[in-house]
């Protein structure tokens, strides 16, 4: 079993009588972004969600560092992966502040007190995330983006060697994406091995991750996001026509497919 790897291995899941993914295995390694695309349905929570231990396997386990996160305790398993919803609603008014610093309970027990050191902690990543002085505010009061922020925050101080996002960017305006994707990227360069599911393979490629590719509860493709995100392989998981283009500067993009030359084209259309 390798270390420095989180590792899906032969995971089967589902609810009641329905198989959603079957015998899916791929890994993460530190230092690396991996992104889970597919269309709804496809199982990409599901699998993000089995990671975390929040869903049980009918088959198969999931491993950190050659540890199975099954068999660990909450703390030692929190040391290992953190976790980042797509959103979430507090039961109690928290502050942005305390909301980070549960980040730090999840590791010492969640009905530990937070030292000096934890809130200290949580006041030096608020600071790198931009939100800064913001500590106080009720953190149901801020934008969806700055939310998405917190939460990322709060997995940051756990100091967890792998972070799984679900959805990191869903339901946010472009400026927001592009701001949680930088600090995606910026994880990774530092060594955090990142697992994210998302709608938008654009994002992988701007990231340059890694992509596993979901298509009818397996896996269609996987590699480098520049080898597997193709055309031929978008407009089979998605079922509409995609094409995959690159710039004068090799620079990929994904879009609706050209219309093929005999139909009439919108600028034909309007002349």
């Amino acid at each position: 079993m390798r270390e420095s790897v989180l590792s899906l291995e032969n995971l089967t899941l589902g609810y009641g009588g329905k198989t959603v993914v079957r015998d899916i295995s791929f890994e993460v390694e530190r230092g690396s972004v991996v992104t889970l695309l597919g269309a709804n349905g496809e199982g990409k929570t599901t699998i993000i969600r089995a990671v975390c231990q929040l869903k049980i396997p009918r088959r198969g386990r999931v491993c950190a560092d050659g540890k199975d996160l099954s068999q660990l305790k909450h703390g030692e398993r929190a040391s290992l992966v953190s976790y980042v919803p797509q959103s979430h609603k507090p039961g109690l008014p928290l502050s942005v502040r305390d909301m980070v610093v549960l980040g730090r309970q999840y590791c010492r027990g969640l009905f530990a007190e937070p030292s000096r050191e934890d809130y200290d902690r949580a006041d030096r990543v608020l600071e790198r995330l931009t939100l800064g002085g913001r500590g106080g505010e009720l953190f149901t009061s801020l934008s969806g983006g700055e939310q998405r922020l917190v939460l990322i925050a709060r997995a940051l101080v756990q100091s967890a060697r792998y972070m799984v996002l679900d959805e990191p960017v869903a339901n946010l305006d472009m400026g927001n994406q592009i701001r949680v994707l930088r600090v995606i990227e910026e994880l990774a360069r530092e060594g955090t091995g990142i697992l994210m599911s998302s709608h938008f393979p654009q994002h992988s490629l701007w990231l340059r991750s890694r992509a596993v590719i979901l298509h009818r509860g397996g896996i269609l493709a996987r590699g480098e996001a520049e080898d597997v995100i193709t055309g031929e392989n978008l407009t089979r998981i998605y079922g509409t026509p995609i094409a995959v283009v690159r710039d004068g500067e090799g620079t990929a993009y994904c879009g609706p497919r050209p219309e093929e030359p005999e139909r009439n084209t919108l600028k034909e259309m309007i002349i």
